[in-house]
């Protein structure tokens, strides 16, 4: 086939790919949306939370409790956790 004819055959795959796209995301249920916006916030909260675990110090520390420290790095445990699963349970749809 010609460069002009692989061209074209690719530019069709392109934009059947992007319709089975567009079409799974319009078919896509409430509940896998506001799953997806879960997941995208929890992301963010772990992502902060541990810039603030990391760029501390123990002095810039010494306002927040030990035991309030400690309790911030079992949640952000449990935030990777639950973020695990849930990302597990959205990557099972496109099977």
């Amino acid at each position: 086939a010609s460069y002009q004819e692989r061209l074209l055959t690719l530019m069709i795959q392109a934009v059947q790919c992007l319709n089975r796209r567009s079409e799974r995301s319009d078919n896509m249920k409430s509940y896998q949306r506001r799953m997806l916006r879960e997941e995208k916030q929890l992301s963010k909260r772990i992502v902060k939370l541990e810039k603030f675990l990391i760029s501390q110090t123990p002095i810039q520390f010494s306002f927040v409790p030990e035991i309030d420290l400690n309790l911030m790095k079992l949640q952000l445990s449990a935030m990777k956790e639950y973020h695990a699963y849930l990302k597990q349970r959205i990557n099972r749809w496109n099977k």
